[in-house]
């Protein structure tokens, strides 16, 4: 094992023994493993673009398959911490940290003089995958106030402040299949339709603010959102009007994308 994992290893354990043990936690254990699992990731840039598109394509791709399994572990580890933690302004503030150092990743390396945007796809994909996942776990576990609370903060580069809308960028080379990539991926503690209802309401929260729309990935026209089951309960709805900052309830929402997300149709295993 090199050294990066090593570190990155030995930072995960760290947290799983505190919250296996039912210690009192120490978020300070969780950004370090933060900072482990950025430079991880960072080891996954791709520095020159090969010659031919379809090359540099699969090599986007192949590192995406070659980071799930640190994905999987932050995701079991945030699951954790959510389900057992109470205190969700540590929780909010290092998530915060974690997702601005992931955005720079996004961007041209200040120490290059030449670079191709499309070798950043990765990078691209992997925020946006990261960033869904950790919604939808907050979702899952109803930490309502915790998801207002992290959606609402700003991130700051070169001294100007943007919100989560601006976080994720849209992959260059539209030939990447973005969807089929992130739903035939899955981590097994999330369904298709947790990810699918959080990419759905990240947009919808942002059409009632003065930010740019979220751009929706993962839910289309052909896709109906399981918040208009007739089994849902009014009870999380009323939740769900604060985090999306609405004062009307689930006829409003219907009304908003009234057209436009018809049916849902999961993808074939």
């Amino acid at each position: 094992m090199d050294t990066e994992n090593q570190d990155l290893h030995t930072a995960y354990q760290e947290v799983w023994r505190v919250l296996e043990n039912r210690e009192v936690f120490d978020y300070e254990l969780l950004s370090k493993y933060f900072v482990q699992l950025v430079r991880s990731i960072s080891l996954y840039r791709i520095f020159k673009a090969p010659t031919e598109l379809r090359d540099l394509q699969c090599e986007v791709v192949d590192t995406i398959h070659s980071y799930t399994p640190y994905r999987n572990k932050y995701i079991q580890l945030l699951d954790r911490v959510l389900r057992q933690e109470s205190r969700q302004t540590d929780c909010c503030h290092r998530l915060n940290q974690f997702f601005q150092y992931l955005y720079l990743y996004q961007q041209k390396p200040s120490y290059v003089t030449s670079w191709c945007p499309r070798t950043a796809d990765n990078f691209r994909f992997m925020v946006h995958e990261l960033f869904v996942y950790t919604i939808a776990l907050m979702i899952k576990h109803q930490k309502f106030e915790l998801v207002d609370s992290f959606l609402s903060k700003e991130y700051h580069i070169d001294e100007q402040g943007f919100h989560y809308p601006d976080l994720v960028e849209k992959l260059k080379d539209n030939a990447i299949r973005h969807k089929e990539l992130f739903l035939s991926r899955l981590e097994p503690c999330l369904s298709e339709e947790d990810v699918v209802l959080a990419d759905y309401l990240l947009h919808l929260r942002s059409l009632n603010s003065d930010d740019k729309p979220w751009p929706m990935f993962l839910a289309d026209e052909n896709t109906i959102i399981p918040l208009y089951e007739k089994d849902m309960s009014t009870s999380l709805i009323e939740k769900l009007k604060g985090f999306l900052h609405v004062e009307g309830t689930k006829e409003f929402i219907k009304e908003t994308f009234k057209g436009k997300i018809r049916h849902w149709r999961p993808m074939s295993r």
